[in-house]
């Protein structure tokens, strides 16, 4: 009697879920490939929702439950990179950047990211290069030639740092970083004026 119950209810539930679900009821139409991109999906985006509340840690093992099954899916590298840097893993996070730009050269967030990181590391030489090689993906963001002014800031060059902040305040005048930027670099010319 029980196990007739249990099949009745488990053929009643299979009914319902395959009139529900059609993905389930065709599922002779579906690859592994088209399931698995689908559990890609839903494995990134839950650790979305996990990282919209501040919870980096799940966040990040949801990211990589989805590069588990794809490998080559760069925006959960990416997003487990960001979650890495939200819980202060910057060598991490830097490691994850690299293996975006070598899936997606053309990735311009994770290029910026890279580059802000080795700027914190005081890497003013590489974090340069990367600040430019954002440019080449991107000319227009501002948030490159604002590092760049930063770079020129420490390197003692104000004038190549005046040109660049220029110009990432001609492309967002109202970035807090970019007039924080700002603020040093005017500090550092009337230090500049008292010391001659």
């Amino acid at each position: 009697m029980k196990q007739s119950i249990i099949a009745s209810w488990l053929a009643l539930f299979k009914t319902n879920y395959e009139r529900e679900f059609p993905i389930f009821r065709d599922h002779k139409k579906y690859s592994l490939e088209y399931l698995n991109q689908l559990a890609v999906q839903a494995k990134n985006n839950l650790g979305l929702v996990f990282f919209a509340q501040e919870n980096f840690q799940d966040a990040y093992h949801s990211f990589i439950d989805a590069i588990k099954i794809n490998s080559e899916f760069s925006e959960a590298i990416y997003n487990a990179a960001l979650s890495l840097e939200s819980m202060n893993q910057f060598d991490e996070a830097s490691v994850l950047y690299e293996k975006v730009l070598k899936k997606n050269p053309f990735h311009y967030f994770a290029c910026n990211n890279q580059a802000r990181l080795m700027f914190e590391a005081n890497l003013f030489k590489e974090s340069e290069e990367a600040y430019k090689r954002c440019l080449s993906i991107d000319p227009n963001k501002a948030e490159a030639y604002n590092g760049l002014a930063l770079i020129n800031l420490e390197k003692g060059n104000n004038d190549e740092a005046r040109k660049n902040l220029d110009i990432a305040i001609k492309i967002n005048p109202y970035s807090e970083e970019i007039i924080n930027t700002q603020g040093v670099f005017f500090q550092k010319i009337e230090k500049n004026k008292e010391a001659v």
